[in-house]
Protein backbone atom coordinates (compact mmCIF):
# COMPACT_ATOMS: atom_id res chain seq x y z
CA UNK A 1 0.00 0.00 0.00
CA UNK A 2 1.38 3.45 -0.84
CA UNK A 3 2.51 5.68 2.00
CA UNK A 4 1.66 9.38 2.17
CA UNK A 5 3.40 11.59 4.70
CA UNK A 6 1.36 14.45 6.12
CA UNK A 7 2.59 17.28 8.29
CA UNK A 8 -0.18 17.87 10.81
CA UNK A 9 -0.32 19.95 13.98
CA UNK A 10 0.45 17.88 17.07
CA UNK A 11 -3.08 18.35 18.42
CA UNK A 12 -4.51 16.80 15.22
CA UNK A 13 -2.11 13.85 15.43
CA UNK A 14 -2.98 13.28 19.09
CA UNK A 15 -6.72 13.49 18.41
CA UNK A 16 -6.41 11.09 15.46
CA UNK A 17 -4.51 8.57 17.57
CA UNK A 18 -6.97 8.89 20.46
CA UNK A 19 -9.99 8.50 18.19
CA UNK A 20 -8.46 5.51 16.43
CA UNK A 21 -7.65 3.85 19.74
CA UNK A 22 -11.21 4.46 20.98
CA UNK A 23 -12.59 2.94 17.77
CA UNK A 24 -10.17 0.02 17.90
CA UNK A 25 -8.79 0.69 14.42
CA UNK A 26 -5.44 1.91 13.10
CA UNK A 27 -5.17 5.69 12.56
CA UNK A 28 -4.79 5.17 8.80
CA UNK A 29 -8.11 3.31 8.66
CA UNK A 30 -9.88 6.00 10.66
CA UNK A 31 -8.48 8.67 8.33
CA UNK A 32 -9.55 6.69 5.25
CA UNK A 33 -13.07 6.36 6.70
CA UNK A 34 -13.19 10.12 7.30
CA UNK A 35 -12.03 10.83 3.75
CA UNK A 36 -14.80 8.63 2.37
CA UNK A 37 -17.37 11.07 3.77
CA UNK A 38 -16.00 14.13 1.96
CA UNK A 39 -17.92 15.10 -1.19
CA UNK A 40 -14.72 16.08 -3.05
CA UNK A 41 -13.19 12.70 -2.24
CA UNK A 42 -16.37 10.91 -3.33
CA UNK A 43 -16.29 12.78 -6.66
CA UNK A 44 -12.63 11.83 -7.16
CA UNK A 45 -13.50 8.18 -6.55
CA UNK A 46 -16.42 8.38 -8.96
CA UNK A 47 -14.00 9.61 -11.63
CA UNK A 48 -11.96 6.44 -11.12
CA UNK A 49 -14.44 3.55 -10.89
CA UNK A 50 -11.61 1.02 -10.73
CA UNK A 51 -10.86 2.34 -7.22
CA UNK A 52 -14.38 1.82 -5.88
CA UNK A 53 -14.03 -1.83 -4.79
CA UNK A 54 -11.14 -0.94 -2.48
CA UNK A 55 -13.20 1.77 -0.80
CA UNK A 56 -16.41 -0.24 -0.59
CA UNK A 57 -15.01 -2.15 2.38
CA UNK A 58 -16.30 -0.96 5.72
CA UNK A 59 -14.21 -0.39 8.82
CA UNK A 60 -13.01 -3.58 10.39
CA UNK A 61 -13.70 -5.63 7.29
CA UNK A 62 -10.86 -7.87 6.20
CA UNK A 63 -8.83 -6.35 3.40
CA UNK A 64 -7.00 -8.27 0.72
Amino acid sequence: MPVIELELPQVICDALQDAAAAAGVPPAELLADALRTLPAFQRALADRPEWLPAFALKSGAPRE
